[in-house]
């Protein structure tokens, strides 16, 4: 299967943006239930071109089919023992499947990478303090009744 990254610029007006591209950006929502989120895992929005149609055509689920270009593009550039993955084991977090007017087809994933600052994308991942990521669990376990042996109360 044929993948690749639809290379993008810094901001969505041609005006603004110089002749530098980059294969994503980092993304400023707050993800709360990605494990890790702010500390050790950020958030990245990508394009990736692929023929989806034919491959879903072949009975591949779609999660898997964005898994495999995934796999695909996060293998080092070079063949020599010491490199290093370019991109920061970059992992499947959700996707949306996509055509433009002329019929090629892409993907707009999101996707989890390990480092806070990756040259390959625009931006940069934001430090959450361990304090807010505690705050944020205790808060949700009160929504949910869970009280502190992990039962849920009725």
């Amino acid at each position: 299967m044929k993948c690749s990254f639809i290379e993008q610029k810094e901001f969505a007006f041609d005006g603004f943006s110089g002749k530098k591209t980059k294969i994503g950006r980092y993304h400023s929502s707050m993800w709360w239930d990605l494990e890790g989120f702010g500390d050790r895992r950020w958030i990245v929005a990508t394009k990736i071109k692929c023929d989806w149609k034919k491959e879903l055509a072949d009975g591949k689920e779609k999660k898997q089919l964005v898994e495999d270009c995934i796999s695909t593009l996060n293998t080092p550039l070079t063949k020599r023992k010491n490199s290093k993955k370019t991109l920061d084991n970059l992992s499947y977090y959700r996707a949306e499947f996509k055509t433009t007017e002329d019929g090629d087809s892409y993907i707009v994933a999101l996707l989890a990478i390990d480092s806070i600052n990756n040259k390959n994308f625009w931006g940069k991942g934001q430090r959450i303090g361990a304090r807010a990521v505690k705050a944020r669990a205790n808060k949700n376990k009160q929504l949910t009744g869970e009280t502190e042996d992990g039962t849920i109360e009725s």
